[in-house]
């Protein structure tokens, strides 16, 4: 995992976490000679929503291959809205989001462990 992300490690080794993002939405792995170097996803909260999510490794030379691959999974997307949640300080991650063409809707304070998140939505 990147470092701004480092601490979703413990959560993601706790308990069933895999099965759980399975149950929750499609979820892809991408992989480089064998190691995953990236996981992203949909979770469909009610019909015409989707929250996106990402978890990032080292990419590398393969990060336009991943973009790539997540901008065409969010064009498959059937949800007329499409959301993600980047932490307030993740410079690289606001980035990728305005990359692949959310917009920043709002700045939630406090949102997860205490640290402000910035709302990005894609709407059809």
């Amino acid at each position: 995992l990147q470092p701004m992300q480092a601490e979703l490690g413990a959560f993601i080794v706790a308990g069933d976490f895999a099965a759980k993002v399975a149950l929750a939405g499609p979820a892809w792995t991408a992989l480089d000679n064998g190691r995953p170097i990236a996981c992203a996803g949909f979770v469909f909260p009610w019909k015409g929503r989707a929250i996106a999510w990402a978890a990032l490794g080292d990419c590398g030379a393969r990060m336009l291959r991943v973009t790539r691959a997540v901008e065409q999974a969010l064009a498959d997307c059937p949800a007329a809205r499409i959301e993600c949640h980047v932490k307030a300080d993740f410079a690289a991650g606001l980035r990728w989001a305005a990359v692949l063409g959310f917009s920043r809707e709002c700045l939630m304070p406090r949102f997860y462990g205490g640290e402000d998140f910035w709302s990005y939505v894609i709407l059809r």
